[in-house]
Order: C-alpha cells, then sequence, then structure tokens
C-alpha cells in the first residue's frame, strides 16, 4: 500500500507542477526520449540511428542480464518504424536451478506523430515476432497498441505522458495489460539532460520509478544511464541501464 501511495504521490507531484508551471512564449520542447518507453515517446526522429545497451535486474530469487541492439528508420519526419533484439540471461539464488540464456522476441514498433498547437502527440503499434528461446520466456507473439503526448512545459523542462495497452500470450490464454508512464526530462546544459520517469504495468504488478542521464558527445552519438527502484513485485528491486546511441547519417 505505501509504495502504491509513493506512486500516486507522484503522478500528483508531476500534475500540479504542469498546472502552476509559468508559460513561455514559445518554449523548446525536448525531443530526448525516456528509458522505459524508448519506441512508444512523443519524439522527433530526424535520422536513422542504432542503439547499443545492457541492462541488469535484481528480483528476490534471481537476477537479469541483458545485452542487445534496437535502431530505427525515420520515413519523413513524421513516421518511425524500429526494433529490438536481446540476448538475455536468468541467474537463480538457488543450486538446484540452472541458469537460462538465449534470444528474445524481435520487436517491431511501427508509429506516427502528429504536431499540435502547444504539445506532441505519437500512436503507433507494436509486435514480439515468435524467433526467440522458450528457456527466457520468448517464443510468443505478442502486441500492442499506444499513444503519447509530449508537452514544453518550459525550455528546460518537458513532461511526457505515455498510456498503452498490450495483448501478451500466456500458454493458451492471452492477457491484456495497461501501461502507464509519466516523466520528464529536464536540460542541466546543453549537452546533459536528467531523466525521470514512473511507470506502472497492470498484468505483471510492475510498478518503478527510474531516473537517469542523456549525455550529449556529438551529433553522432550520446550516452545513457539509469538507476530503477521497484515498487511492486513485479518489477526489479534494482534495475542499472546503460546504452550509447549512435545516429548514422
Amino acid at each position: 500500500m505505501i509504495k502504491k501511495l509513493i506512486a500516486l504521490l507522484v503522478i500528483m507531484l508531476i500534475f500540479c507542477t504542469l498546472a502552476f508551471a509559468q508559460e513561455t512564449s514559445s518554449p523548446q520542447m525536448s525531443n530526448i526520449p525516456l528509458l522505459n518507453t524508448f519506441f512508444e515517446n512523443a519524439t522527433i526522429v530526424d535520422n536513422p540511428y542504432v542503439v547499443g545497451g545492457v541492462d541488469m535486474g535484481s528480483y528476490d530469487a534471481f537476477s537479469t542480464f541483458k545485452i542487445g541492439a534496437k535502431g530505427g528508420i525515420p520515413f519523413g519526419k513524421n513516421m518511425q518504424i524500429g526494433a529490438q533484439l536481446d540476448y538475455v540471461n536468468f541467474s537463480y539464488d538457488s543450486d538446484v536451478i540452472d541458469s537460462q540464456s538465449g534470444i528474445s522476441d524481435l520487436l517491431v514498433v511501427a508509429r506516427n506523430n502528429w504536431m499540435m498547437e502547444k504539445f506532441l502527440l505519437t500512436a503507433g503499434g507494436k509486435v514480439t515476432l515468435p524467433i526467440g528461446s522458450e528457456d527466457v520466456g520468448a517464443g510468443n507473439m505478442d502486441f500492442g497498441a499506444f499513444c503519447s503526448i509530449r508537452y514544453p512545459m518550459s525550455d528546460m523542462i518537458t513532461l511526457n505522458g505515455t498510456l498503452g495497452l498490450d495483448f501478451i500470450e500466456m500458454g493458451d490464454d492471452r492477457e491484456t495489460s495497461l501501461m502507464l508512464n509519466f516523466g520528464s526530462t529536464y536540460m542541466i546544459n546543453d549537452k546533459i539532460n536528467a531523466l525521470g520517469e514512473l511507470t506502472m504495468k497492470t498484468e505483471f504488478d510492475f510498478t518503478q520509478l527510474m531516473g537517469g542521464v542523456d549525455y550529449n558527445l556529438s551529433d553522432k552519438g550520446r550516452v545513457r544511464a539509469g538507476l530503477g527502484l521497484g515498487l511492486d513485485d513485479g518489477a526489479p528491486d534494482l534495475q542499472l541501464r546503460a546504452a550509447y546511441i549512435m545516429n548514422i547519417m
């Protein structure tokens, strides 16, 4: 209950901050995606890109390690198609359960942007192609839809809210999961942005707070790192992420 209250307070703080924020004549909108909703975020992609990264999570009875790649290709200024594939390892805190490793399913995401007068709206869909190993829970065709709104509070702070609906294959059944993500980017200087977000998924009892940093190395690339704190049983107690984004053109 306490964890749920903390999550609710964070959401209320975000919206209260938005309600009382001072308006500027034309604030600059950040184009930096958050960590948990990288593909779903309302951002404008100008160039093809690739991302290489690692992800480590710690649960009560096991830990996870992922290393993988993802990328995206824009079609004009509003449409983007992206894909992601990971190598996954599960290590259990038990001498009688062996570690499991394998390739994840291939995630494919397509989305389109609509630039409104004061905010950016994104909507799209995603599907997992069942090419992965059943040893790591892959081999399923899941699909879903999402929409996302990005609003510049000021030249330094940009808010992003994302709503998603996923249809997940679980054995012979298909379960429905609602995903909510609220976050913001804060520009510290021309190269460094702070990231903060709250993510909830109903089917997996997943609630997580995550904070991170995005550092712009050059026009060709940027590095990102994040630390997540689990607020519910389905989220890792602690999660670490690091990635490098490289623009191809």
